[in-house]
């Protein structure tokens, strides 16, 4: 009996795992998403919203501005520097255009047909990077960010379990086991010859495929061995990065008329970037849903955490339109140069 049902389990998962059952998820995360979408917007009044947005000044939503392309600035200078301990000097402004153009991808195109991590390899490798330093950079700038979005959500998430119940040392003591964890996990994964091996026995593979997936790993080893002051310097802007995320919600909700605590920043940060993690045009509905809850929770006017969303979802539209006219821009260009040619 027991048999039988690991098998029926393991015949579902192999069905979820090709491009078929792929899209039925996605289609179905979709239209999740667009019926929380409708039941938030069935719960608030649209007007309150458009208020409430409509109080931002113009040197407010300048502001907002400034931290949408600073954090794409912030994810530039990080990849900069990872490209730098493979000895390769890239433009801030090439990095920022492959950057936005991989995030708008990322937002239209289903994340099993290609993921934005794939995107940015392969137009390195287009532009003349090689093979190692093109995928093992992505797969750094990767790592980075989820190494400290893990431990960082981590320690915002032991503040508000533990404010009011527990002493700080508490707090602290379960940050050192997260970050402990992530650092043997990290030592795990790095270690030369792991990932080749998984990616060779999971994905069926050519000769050539099977050579590039070996200079991958070799690209990880020579960075973590060889490269180390520019790991530690891509870690620091990661952490930046992340900071500066935290300091958005704050002033989104202060131009709003909220005077946030740190735990109403946190719970935010913590509810609306998970809930947007949901992999179906960029967590749209959900991360509406996150924020709807997350007001709920703090005891914030429905109408000011939906406002909230509405002006980070608005972050999404404008890297969506970027990168949009950046694909347009480069296809006009290839298509003069195929008329001259």
């Amino acid at each position: 009996m027991f048999l039988k049902i690991k098998n029926i389990i393991g015949q579902v998962l192999s069905f979820f795992s090709r491009p078929a059952g792929n899209r039925i998820v996605f289609l179905a995360l979709c239209s999740m998403g667009i019926g929380a979408l409708w039941y938030v917007g069935r719960q608030v009044d649209l007007i309150n919203i458009g208020t409430a947005i409509k109080t931002l000044s113009f040197l407010q939503i300048l502001s907002l501005l400034v931290f949408v392309f600073g954090i794409i600035f912030i994810s530039a200078v990080r990849w900069h520097i990872i490209l730098r301990g493979f000895g390769y000097r890239e433009s801030l402004w090439r990095l920022m255009k492959r950057i936005t153009k991989a995030s708008a991808v990322s937002f239209v195109v289903p994340s099993f047909e290609i993921s934005s991590e794939t995107f940015k390899g392969m137009e390195l490798q287009r532009h003349g990077i090689s093979v190692p330093a093109s995928f093992a950079s992505v797969f750094f700038d990767f790592i980075l960010i989820l190494i400290v979005n893990i431990g960082g959500g981590s320690l915002l998430l032991l503040h508000v379990l533990f404010q009011g119940l527990f002493r700080a040392e508490w707090a602290f003591a379960g940050a050192c086991v997260v970050l402990v964890s992530c650092f043997f996990l990290l030592r795990r994964i790095l270690k030369p010859g792991t990932l080749s091996r998984f990616l060779v026995k999971c994905i069926p593979l050519n000769e050539k495929s099977v050579e590039a997936v070996q200079l991958f790993d070799y690209g990880l080893s020579f960075f973590v061995k060889e490269s180390r002051k520019y790991l530690i310097l891509a870690s620091l802007i990661t952490v930046i990065g992340f900071v500066w995320e935290l300091a958005q919600i704050f002033l989104i909700l202060s131009f709003l008329g909220v005077h946030p605590s740190v735990t109403q920043v946190f719970v935010f940060y913590l509810v609306i970037y998970f809930f947007n993690g949901v992999p179906a045009f960029g967590g749209l509905g959900f991360g509406e849903a996150g924020a709807f809850l997350s007001g709920s929770i703090l005891g914030v006017p429905d109408h000011i955490s939906l406002s909230l969303a509405v002006l980070l979802r608005a972050r999404q539209i404008i890297i969506l339109v970027l990168g949009g006219s950046f694909f347009m821009v480069t296809a006009i260009k290839e298509a003069l140069a195929k008329l001259r040619a």
